[in-house]
């Protein structure tokens, strides 16, 4: 009768809810996953602007991130193509900056670097804070409009920490 019709599309139309809401989630996880393949292709030519602070590669520079995990992704990329060097990737996440420091491990035994007091420093540019280990930090800040300045002041940051 009409309840038998009422619960059979009920239930047709939560399946087309939950169909609807597993093909979002896979978009949204292939989005991201291409997004962090076409930044980890990009790091090429980030890796050849790097910069010299006392012997020390320093590269940095702003990348579209879905999340912080993709971030942090990027990041580990970024650290294994790196050799020697300090790398910073930033992004504006939900309106928010996120930041991403890698160290690699010669220059955190030889120069006595880390990754987590240079993002920090850089972090407090875009109004927040963070940290982490010494080879892989992350931070966040509130003030997207300063994440360009924040980038900048990578270089320097690096030098007044190297050897300390």
């Amino acid at each position: 009768g009409a309840a038998d019709l009422i619960a059979a599309g009920r239930k047709a139309r939560q399946e087309a809810i939950d169909r609807a809401v597993r093909d979002n989630q896979s978009l949204k996880k292939e989005l991201s996953r291409r997004l962090v393949n076409d930044a980890a292709s990009g790091l090429g030519a980030l890796l050849s602007n790097s910069v010299e602070r006392d012997g020390c590669r320093v590269v940095y520079d702003r990348v579209d991130a879905a999340d912080m995990e993709a971030l942090k992704n990027l990041g580990d990329r970024l650290r294994d193509r790196l050799g020697s060097g300090v790398g910073v990737l930033g992004a504006v996440i939900g309106g928010k900056v996120a930041l991403v420091c890698v160290v690699t491990d010669d220059l955190v035994r030889g120069k006595k670097l880390s990754a987590g007091r240079i993002v920090g420093a850089i972090a407090r540019i875009v109004g927040g804070g963070g940290g982490g280990r010494d080879h892989m930090a992350t931070a966040g800040g509130k003030d997207p409009e300063k994440l360009s300045e924040a980038l900048e002041a990578t270089p320097g940051v690096v030098a007044s920490m190297i050897g300390r």
